[in-house]
């Protein structure tokens, strides 16, 4: 599957916009104290400890935020990996579906061309016996299939035994 051509200006752009919540939210919530804020202290450990205080709630909202911008990042991985496992398994009752209507057929040469021929590239006999064997064991559906095969061909030989 191909990426959109703007992927990296998107990705840009999300970098941008996250990295200026992180640097720039955090200090219009909560402001630095101004040296006339902290004319009314008297005490300078007060002072100090206001000004930590206050560096403290803009940490906390930087936190805050990013950890909202890793909640999306997730979110976003989760819904991606499950649309590629839909589009999977729809790819496979497409193929499940074609094939079955293959092998209604009454020609022979359909029936026969529903079965895929091995391309170049591609597994010998060893590794598609080791495909078969995944598929059946992740989908039912395929052993209803190789039944329906199997009992199309045991008819056939009983009709036309001299084949």
């Amino acid at each position: 599957m191909r990426r959109p051509a703007g992927w990296p200006i998107t990705l840009a752009i999300a970098a941008v916009l996250a990295l200026a919540c992180v640097l720039v939210v955090p200090p219009v919530l909560h402001p630095p104290l101004s040296s006339a804020d902290l004319e009314g202290v008297a005490s300078a450990e007060k002072r100090i400890e206001l000004q930590q205080a206050q560096d403290k709630l803009r940490d906390d909202v930087r936190a805050t935020l990013l950890q909202g911008i890793a909640g999306l990042l997730l979110l976003g991985a989760f819904a991606t990996w499950r649309q590629v496992q839909i589009s999977r398994e729809g790819q496979i009752t497409e193929r499940f579906s074609r094939a079955i209507e293959q092998l209604g057929s009454d020609k022979e040469e359909v029936r026969l061309a529903s079965r895929p021929p091995v391309q170049d590239g591609e597994p010998g006999a060893a590794g598609l016996a080791a495909q078969h064997a995944e598929l059946m064991a992740e989908h039912q559906d395929l052993q209803i299939l190789g039944a329906c095969i199997g009992m199309r061909e045991d008819q056939q030989a009983r009709e036309h035994p001299d084949e």
